[in-house]
């Protein structure tokens, strides 16, 4: 049994616990327990709204103990910037942090390492100048070879078209080839290239054409022959109503005169026989024209027409010769029709217009 003296010492004790947890309880949590307060009772005391009950002064109180609170919590937070043991972060924002910081330092030492790298570069560089001795010779080289480099880098932007010399221009004017032509007296070796570029195009029938003429009409007779050697190079209609407009101008036994009649003969083969029947549909009332071209027109056929027969003539042959004659029959009867009167050309109109057409029979044999 206890004695009344222990009861009351036992019943002291107690009451004075009960007072002082009623104490702490009005003053609000202490600062140990406030820094140790969870994130969701931070959350539930910013949210929570303030409203009045049926005891006032209990929702008074409660109020004033909340805003103890939060600004307890405030204060904690300011006193500690560098802290964040009363705010917690998510791991990966952790991790986001560690890897930027690790980002910037990397990027400081890649920076220092190529300053480093780059000024000792600098150094062998000035050492090496300081060593090496180039030739003349050698350093004209690397200068070209730099600029060479430097052209075909730029080259792939724009265009970049270097200077033309003098020497490599190509004449296509009539004054472009007069200077060769003309310049210091007859020029050969012009003409040569005159015609290589005729025959690819590269000068016009016209500039062509006028520079025979003007060669023709000059005073230096070795300007005649050679322009009778460029229309002999180039058959054409105009070439052979060049050559025969020549023969009217240069005296007989000239040697331009000899040059044209040899040139003439060309037109005789197989390949340029097909000029004369332009030449004569063209020139039909030239009679000095008329005549040259149906001579030639003769000879040809007599060449390759007469004495034809189907045992001597295969399909390959009869091919050829239609395409070279084709045509030509009413072009000698509107001859003969028009100079009948006339048998320096009559006669040898004749003859070739009956060669042709023996040559259609042996065709429509083969045919057949």
């Amino acid at each position: 049994m206890l004695r009344p003296r222990q009861i009351v010492i036992l019943t002291l004790i107690l009451c004075f616990g009960f007072f002082l947890k009623s104490l702490k309880h009005l003053n609000g949590l202490s600062s140990h327990k406030s820094d140790k307060i969870s994130s969701l009772a931070l959350k539930d005391l910013d949210v929570r709204p303030f409203h009045i009950g049926e005891n006032d002064f209990a929702a008074g109180r409660d109020y004033a103990r909340r805003m103890k609170l939060l600004g307890n919590r405030g204060m904690k937070l300011n006193s500690k910037p560098n802290t964040f043991s009363a705010y917690d972060f998510s791991e990966g924002h952790k991790v986001a942090q560690n890897t930027t910081k690790t980002k910037a330092k990397a990027k400081e030492s890649i920076k220092n390492k190529k300053a480093r790298a780059k000024a000792k570069i600098g150094e062998n560089a000035t050492a090496q100048e300081s060593t090496t001795y180039y030739p003349e010779a050698e350093k004209t080289r690397l200068l070209e070879n730099r600029n060479s480099h430097t052209e075909t880098f730029t080259n792939q932007f724009y265009p970049v078209y270097p200077e033309k010399k003098k020497d490599d221009e190509l004449p296509i004017t009539f004054d472009d080839w007069a200077k060769l032509i003309f310049n210091n007296g007859p020029q050969p070796n012009s003409v040569v290239k005159l015609i290589e570029f005729y025959q690819n195009n590269m000068v016009t029938a016209e500039v062509f054409y006028d520079l025979l003429s003007a060669m023709i009409d000059d005073s230096n007779n070795k300007q005649h022959l050679l322009a009778v050697y460029a229309a002999g190079n180039t058959p054409s209609p105009n070439s052979f109503i060049f050559l025969v407009n020549a023969l009217k101008k240069e005296p007989q036994g000239s040697q331009a005169a000899a040059k044209a009649n040899e040139q003439m003969k060309a037109y005789e083969t197989i390949n340029n026989v097909v000029y004369l029947k332009a030449v004569i549909e063209n020139q039909i009332e030239d009679e000095a024209t008329v005549e040259l071209a149906v001579n030639l027109i003769d000879k040809s056929t007599s060449a390759y027409l007469e004495n034809r027969n189907p045992s001597t003539v295969d399909a390959t042959q009869k091919a050829r010769l239609i395409k070279a004659y084709n045509g030509f029959q009413s072009t000698l009867e509107r001859v003969i029709a028009l100079y009948h009167n006339q048998s320096s050309i009559t006669k040898p109109a004749q003859s070739a217009l009956q060669r042709i057409k023996n040559l259609s029979v042996v065709a429509s044999d083969l045919s057949g």
